[in-house]
């Protein structure tokens, strides 16, 4: 008798663990689905705004030589080089008035 009440617990234990490894694995499959929509949607992000930025940044180029040259002429002043604008600063403008 004893025997039958044991072997009856072993298997009511073995039907909850069964269970429960089961719940476990979807609970896995569902934080590691959660991780890699979050990669996702970072590196979404991120490829948002640097394309952003590559098709804004001539804009904003622009837009701070036209700043500058508003604060008072010194810095406005712009050549290219190496296919990039650069501005000149007070000190460059100093070499080129003394060459």
């Amino acid at each position: 008798m004893p025997d039958d009440d044991f072997k009856s617990l072993l298997e009511k234990n073995l039907a909850l663990t069964e269970e429960l490894r089961h719940e476990v694995k979807k609970i896995t499959r569902y934080i590691w689905w959660g991780r890699v929509m979050g990669t996702l949607k970072f590196l979404l992000l991120l490829g948002a705004f640097a394309g952003a930025y590559y098709f804004i940044q001539p804009y904003l180029m622009q837009l701070l030589g036209t700043y500058q040259q508003l604060l008072g002429g010194f810095g406005g002043e712009a050549y290219e080089q190496n296919g990039q604008r650069q501005f000149l600063d007070i000190d460059d403008l100093k070499k080129l008035l003394t060459q």
